[in-house]
């Protein structure tokens, strides 16, 4: 299970109006939402994998009522992955309709998942210019990110947060036409801000996503009677 609800008062406007964009033609007469991810059946290096389970875990953290610190106190709060279908793999995570407020976070979770493979690379082209991501390591920028002094980290900052909403746009624009600008923009803004929090760590998650992850579905689901 999994409680994502902070950044749901960031989208006063948009509660009921999400689960309508997100879950079309579907009755909000469900029982559960489940998300999956589907990855290809390949060899998996566990510390790319470990790398993008954080970053899973770390949005959702961030998507908590008390935020992420207290989250990580809580392991009976964190997020689970519910099962694992093999075949390729399908890693699955459930939330019970009647243990959410409404639908934002778990949307929220799920589009800052399904786009941070085609986000990644935009970025690192901004910020590192002339860099793969395959080169970057995940200690190696963790000790440059703390040796940054304050007027650097705002001027990267700028940079990060232009150039993730950039790409974000695109990306709505393309895949979700549907979308009016007005709440396109404030998801923009609330994706973003994700991205921004867990930092470098997006990279190592990145890169993992790029190699071996096929699909993601969010889906409203009746249970049989």
């Amino acid at each position: 299970m999994s409680n994502i609800q902070k950044y749901t008062d960031k989208l006063p406007l948009l509660s009921n109006e999400l689960t309508k964009l997100f879950f079309l033609n579907v009755s909000h007469d469900f029982d559960r939402v489940e998300l999956a991810i589907t990855l290809r059946k390949d060899r998996l290096n566990v510390k790319e994998f470990g790398s993008y389970l954080n970053f899973i875990y770390r949005v959702d953290g961030h998507l908590s009522p008390a935020g992420l610190l207290s989250y990580s106190h809580y392991p009976s709060k964190q997020i689970e992955v519910s099962e694992i279908r093999i075949g390729s793999y399908d890693l699955i995570f459930e939330w019970l309709a009647k243990n959410l407020n409404n639908y934002n976070g778990v949307i929220l979770l799920y589009l800052t998942i399904k786009f941070l493979p085609k986000v990644i690379q935009p970025y690192l082209d901004t910020i590192y210019k002339g860099y793969q991501i395959a080169e970057l390591q995940e200690d190696i920028l963790e000790k440059r990110y703390k040796r940054e002094k304050k007027e650097l980290k705002e001027q990267r900052l700028k940079k990060e947060k232009r150039a993730y909403k950039k790409e974000l746009r695109r990306l709505f624009k393309e895949e979700f036409p549907h979308i009016e600008k007005k709440q396109r923009e404030k998801l923009i803004e609330t994706i973003t801000q994700l991205y921004l929090r867990i930092g470098y760590r997006n990279i190592a998650a990145g890169r993992f996503a790029q190699k071996v992850m096929q699909d993601i579905r969010l889906s409203p689901i009746k249970n049989s009677k």
